[in-house]
């Protein structure tokens, strides 16, 4: 499907497809979109400056922040001046580009759709040990890494290896050995 579309906010053109990101400066309630352009797979309808039909559906995924920094630096002469801003910006996904419709509506995000990082910690029980992965053990990566690179990869497979074939492992010495061994107990 060849549909995209021309969008402006605030003073800012926009071209987007359906299924796309876009990042605009901090929207409120009752900012207005406007749609120059608007291409289906027939037709194109060109804006004078705004279309008067089409529109498109746009879900408001969050704001985020970005920080700029501003450097000054003149050299031979020990001028350095930092300073910084920080701009909001609103995520929008398009999520669908009608010819047919009369304007372009924004619906909120549920909070599962947001683009917030959640972390969640899963706490192995004893039964689940055996088959969970080596982070669980709070191992540092080098260590992870160098184990993982012969092939053990689970709890499971750490538990089956004696003192000996892990001390054989390049990389990994006596202490840090006695120090698995440790956490497996």
């Amino acid at each position: 499907m060849n549909k995209y579309a021309i969008l402006q906010v605030k003073s800012k053109q926009y071209f987007v497809k359906e299924g796309s990101t876009i990042s605009v400066p901090k929207i409120d309630k009752g900012t207005n979109f406007e749609v120059l352009l608007i291409k289906d797979e027939k037709d194109v309808t060109i804006g004078n400056p705004v279309t008067e039909k089409g529109g498109l559906n746009l879900t408001n995924l969050g704001n985020k922040r970005v920080k700029t920094d501003v450097r000054r630096y003149k050299g031979k002469s020990r001028y350095r001046k930092n300073k910084s801003h920080t701009d909001e910006y609103t995520v929008i996904r398009i999520e669908k580009i009608d010819i047919a419709a009369t304007k372009t509506t924004v619906i909120e995000a549920k909070p599962e759709e947001k683009q917030e990082k959640k972390i969640i910690k899963k706490v192995a029980t004893k039964s689940e040990s055996n088959k969970t992965s080596l982070s669980t053990l709070k191992l540092t990566d080098s260590v992870v890494n160098k184990l993982e690179k012969q092939g053990i990869k689970t709890v499971e497979n750490l538990k089956s290896k004696s003192k000996e074939d892990l001390v054989a492992i390049k990389g990994l010495g006596e202490k840090t050995v006695d120090s698995i061994l440790k956490k497996l107990k």
